[in-house]
């Protein structure tokens, strides 16, 4: 039993949107670093433009791929489009059709868990449960910021899945539930766009402690601090800081783990999130699966006025660099 790293290709998505980079060139990279397991979403797929209709050429590349790098496909990410018409929803069980042909294309690429986005309705998901346990590929109900693991929404998940008696149901939490502060890429921006470092230090505690908002920002307007680097940073509705012990109460429903990320230091260290204490409580609960990298920091730059970017490559290799050193101690 052991926690095994990933990478999840969202963390490139700058260089594939730009072509700097070809889903070959993503699996060298992962190669670099050491990681084992592979996560994707199914719309960024740099299989595209043919996903979700591939073609068995499609497939046997990717088969290659995963052959000469010795990658795993760990997590498929699986997208539901309730919303696709403008004149109504689509019903349950035409969005339980989606999914099923995510666990379709799961099963030809190797995964054998597709994440299932936060807000999809159990129904759904139950109505998919025959094609997941034909396929043999699970599906886990994403735990995003601001979710709670102890929450409604995923207490209701819990419920129908124990109802269902399906082996093909689990979760999958993001590590952004285990933010403490602000985002390190926002606190980062702000900083480069000539923030004054008290202030942000200020607001980043008050984050840590849990102080409303809209308390946040009315001291900030009580002493002139107006300026939008700072009101930004104050108005987090994902903020909704999770304690890691949660965990051991839904271990055996535990799927996979997103290993979200904001900005590493050159020093290997992500400030949002402290790693070491998830990764000691799934130690401790002798957790085997996978956690991929998921480097999220492009929000605070692209399409934004922004002096800089971050290196995607050299974020994801830092971000492993600290995860195996927690991983050894």
């Amino acid at each position: 039993m052991a926690i095994k790293t990933g990478v999840s290709l969202y963390s490139y998505q700058s260089l594939f949107l730009r072509k700097m980079i070809d889903i070959e060139g993503a699996f060298r990279e992962m190669q670099k670093i050491g990681a084992t397991g592979l996560q994707m979403l199914g719309h960024q797929t740099p299989l595209r433009p043919r996903y979700p209709k591939l073609y068995q050429p499609d497939i046997d590349h990717w088969n290659e791929l995963c052959e000469k790098y010795n990658i795993v496909p760990a997590c498929l990410d699986a997208e539901t489009y309730p919303n696709l018409y403008a004149h109504r929803y689509l019903t349950a069980q035409e969005q339980a059709d989606q999914l099923e042909d995510d666990l379709y294309y799961a099963s030809k690429l190797g995964f054998k868990v597709v994440r299932v986005l936060c807000g999809v309705d159990p129904e759904v998901v139950r109505l998919a449960i025959p094609a997941a346990e034909y396929y043999g590929v699970k599906m886990g109900l994403e735990i995003h910021p601001p979710l709670s693991i102890d929450g409604f929404a995923v207490n209701r998940f819990l419920e129908m899945a124990d109802k269902a008696g399906s082996k093909m149901l689990g979760l999958i939490p993001d590590f952004g539930i285990f933010r403490s502060g602000c985002e390190g890429h926002t606190m980062y921006y702000a900083q480069v766009m000539g923030a004054d470092p008290d202030v942000l230090e200020w607001i980043n505690q008050c984050m840590k402690l849990g102080i409303p908002d809209e308390e946040i920002q009315a001291e900030l307007r009580a002493h002139g601090c107006t300026d939008p680097l700072y009101m930004r940073l104050a108005t987090d509705f994902m903020r909704n800081y999770q304690d890691p012990e949660k965990l051991r109460a839904v271990k055996d429903y535990i799927v996979h783990f997103h290993g979200k990320f904001w900005r590493m230091t050159e020093d290997y260290q992500e400030v949002s999130i402290d790693y070491a204490k998830v990764f000691a409580v799934l130690k401790d609960m002798d957790w085997d699966g996978y956690v991929c990298s998921e480097f999220e920091g492009q929000r605070a730059y692209m399409g934004q006025a922004c002096p800089y970017e971050e290196d995607e490559i050299e974020q994801v290799r830092r971000h492993h660099v600290m995860m195996n050193r927690i991983l050894a101690e």
